[in-house]
């Protein structure tokens, strides 16, 4: 005799960013479901006023450095869960107190279905009009769909975890809420997975939907990219706003209103715009029925024109896709160069640094190992799909001398101590001196270096890697200041010290002082636009001396690096000090400016905003000591300059915001480097710094 089946885990996943009070009803709601629930993550993708929420309920919360949209958070949600079933649920929906269970249960009955969601119930939160036809519209076209279906709904949907892995999770591609479940439906169905909709599944949906919400969140986050992807797949399925009665409405909406338009020259064309209404009418009406039965005579005769718009837009939408606007998977070009040739996965480094992917392929085992000693920190898993980012950046590294014979006869453009970059528009070419290349290709985005020397190509791959990431950061408003960065408890004190100040044997005092202090980053951490700071924890660099021992670390974390310029150092892999980093934003309290002076010893005094304002200004305006060289040599045209203009603006008033927010300090640091340590951290004492 079978035994009865064991019910699966379930972990439920809700992403947020500035949830309000809505937030805080979904929780109450949902971690009533317990024990149905296994496990509560809460992603809070860039919010830490959402992260202290959660907290406050008790679930566990994954913190996003930075908003990297619905898409990433569910992801990233996914991979910290543990059960078999992976309930997806908006910030704004509040559950029933069956809905995990339920959910739960309709997959643990039929272990060949992959995925179930439900809908949105018919009493809406919010009073006003739109909210409400907004949410009966979606209640009614799920209510008499089939269940059968060929989506998904993030909203409240549950998915098996192997599953949902193995098609690659929500396309992070999509950076806003628009059609990433639907997307991920598609995916489903074609790998022949099954899909329910379950319609006794149901939750209260709390959004107010005003006009301007409405009509952008229908047309730029569904409309448009929903048609993309019909055109991308080549074909409507018959499943929910796409089935016949839809097709034929939009149809029906756009001739009709054209036959108006035209009515004063063809008096005909009014008879044809009556009748296309008429049609219209029919084919809705059991729609309009379900309105006056909720809501009455006058909500219903509301809701018509605003249905009737939403056809038409639906149209425009569909016609914008199909000359190209709104695609986010274009074709390749005729004439364009083939993919490039799949690379070996364990070939592969991939980082994501704050919603900004890097993947590094090289085939040379010890250059691998070098750069992901250097971002440690910022290292996704090799074998979890849902932490493979779409790349910002995309490198080709290969150990061998460069093939000079092959290049095109360009004239220099820009020279300067490192290297000489030549460009034909297309592909920029980088020497460094015959000892390297690099060729940057604009169409792909895709860097390639070739060296034979393993020092220069590690050099090359790290200040490639700082140097485009950063950049795109910067676009994120998320901007690096040239600086020892500590955290204590929440609170962030800047070193910004003199070269050879001492900054990194000051670090690895820290480091040992863990867990009082964490932290932030050894050279170059990142100011929010708030003006909370931001972990950036690179490699440490320890000058290597002559007939001086290497550091006292163990070998798998020290690296030796001949440079470019300035001499030899040991890099310290932050692997060896996981639990000394920090792992969330701090607020700023203490900005201190070394200076070096010839005195034994070391004082601090309190010195006024404008020398901090003066220090901001090198540090992080200008970013003296923060290595910018390749997006320099990459910058062709005026709109690169100005973009580059209202980076720097964007800098300056972060550096405002940072400056109000800290007591500035003058470090006079003496030439024992003991003593200069000891003072600081009795001046940190006796501030009770991080209390």
């Amino acid at each position: 005799m079978m035994g009865r089946l064991t019910e699966p885990t379930v972990s439920v996943v809700i992403p947020v960013y500035n949830g309000g009070a809505a937030f805080r009803r979904c929780l109450e709601a949902v971690t009533r479901s317990l024990p149905a629930a296994h496990e509560i993550i809460v992603v809070a993708d860039g919010d830490a006023e959402d992260a202290a929420v959660a907290h406050g309920f008790g679930v566990r919360v994954v913190q996003l450095q930075a908003r990297s949209g619905p898409s990433r958070a569910r992801n990233m949600g996914a991979r910290h869960a543990g059960s078999d079933l992976l309930l997806f649920l908006d910030a704004d929906v509040v559950v029933r107190p069956d809905s995990v269970g339920r959910a739960a249960a309709v997959l643990g009955a039929d272990r060949a279905l992959a995925a179930v969601f439900g809908s949105y119930d018919d009493t809406p939160d919010a009073p006003n009009f739109l909210s409400q036809y907004k949410n009966l519209l979606h209640h009614f076209t799920h209510q008499h769909a089939s269940e059968d279906a060929s989506t998904f709904f993030s909203a409240c949907g549950a998915i098996r975890r192997d599953v949902f892995f193995a098609v690659g999770g929500f396309d992070e591609g999509y950076t806003r809420a628009a059609i990433q479940d639907i997307e991920l439906g598609y995916r489903l169905r074609r790998a022949g997975h099954r899909i329910r909709l379950c319609k006794s599944l149901q939750v209260t949906h709390l959004k107010h939907w005003s006009v301007g919400s409405l009509l952008t969140s229908d047309f730029r986050d569904r409309a448009l990219p929903w048609s993309a992807l019909i055109l991308r797949d080549g074909g409507f399925i018959n499943d929910l706003n796409v089935d016949h009665a839809s097709r034929v409405s939009v149809g029906c909406a756009c001739a009709s209103l054209s036959a108006l338009v035209v009515a004063p020259w063809r008096p005909g064309a009014l008879a044809v715009s009556a009748v296309l209404a008429v049609v219209l009418l029919t084919v809705n009406w059991s729609l309009y029925r379900f309105f006056y039965e909720q809501r009455g005579a006058r909500f219903a005769l509301q809701a018509i024109p605003w249905h009737w718009l939403y056809f038409l837009y639906s149209g425009l939408a569909f016609a914008l896709a199909a000359v190209g606007v709104g695609r986010s998977r274009p074709p390749v070009a005729d004439g364009a160069p083939p993919p490039p040739t799949p690379v070996v996965e364990s070939e592969r480094l991939r980082f994501m640094l704050y919603g900004v992917g890097v993947v590094v392929d090289c085939a040379d085992a010890e250059v691998r190992k070098r750069v992901a000693d250097d971002f440690h920190y910022f290292r996704c898993p090799d074998a979890d799909p849902a932490n493979r980012p779409d790349a910002g950046v995309r490198i080709a590294a290969h150990r061998q001398p460069p093939d000079y014979d092959n290049l095109p006869p360009l004239p220099a453009t820009i020279y300067s101590p490192r290297n000489v970059c030549y460009s034909d528009g297309t592909l920029t070419y980088i020497d460094y001196f015959g000892r390297a290349l690099s060729i940057y290709e604009r169409r792909t985005q895709q860097l390639r270096i070739y060296s034979d020397d393993v020092h220069l190509l590690h050099e090359i791959i790290y200040g490639t890697i700082l140097s485009r990431a950063c950049e795109q950061l910067e676009r994120k408003r998320l901007h690096r200041i040239h600086a020892l960065g500590i955290d204590a408890n929440g609170q962030a004190a800047l070193f910004v010290m003199p070269s050879g100040g001492g900054k990194t044997t000051l670090a690895l005092e820290f480091l040992k002082r863990s867990p009082t202090y964490h932290l932030l980053s050894e050279d170059s951490p990142l100011v929010d636009p708030r003006g909370r700071v931001w972990p950036f924890p690179l490699r440490l660099g320890v000058v290597a001396q002559p007939g001086q021992a290497p550091p006292p670390f163990p070998a798998e974390h020290l690296t030796y690096l001949e440079r470019m310029e300035f001499g030899p150092k040991y890099l310290i892999s932050l692997a060896a000090f996981d639990d000394a980093i920090a792992t969330t934003s701090s607020a700023p309290r203490l900005l201190f400016i070394g200076r070096r002076t010839l005195g034994q010893g070391c004082t601090i005094t309190a010195v006024g905003r404008r020398q901090g304002f003066q220090t901001l200004m090198e540090s992080m305006i200008v970013g003296v000591g923060l290595y910018q060289g390749v997006e320099f040599l990459l910058r062709t045209s005026l709109l690169d300059l100005g973009t580059l203009a209202g980076v720097i603006a964007s800098r300056f008033l972060r550096a405002c915001c940072l400056l109000r927010r800290c007591e500035v300090l003058r470090v006079d640091l003496g030439r024992d480097p003991q003593a200069n340590i000891d003072t600081i951290l009795s001046f940190l004492a006796a501030r009770n710094f991080g209390h």
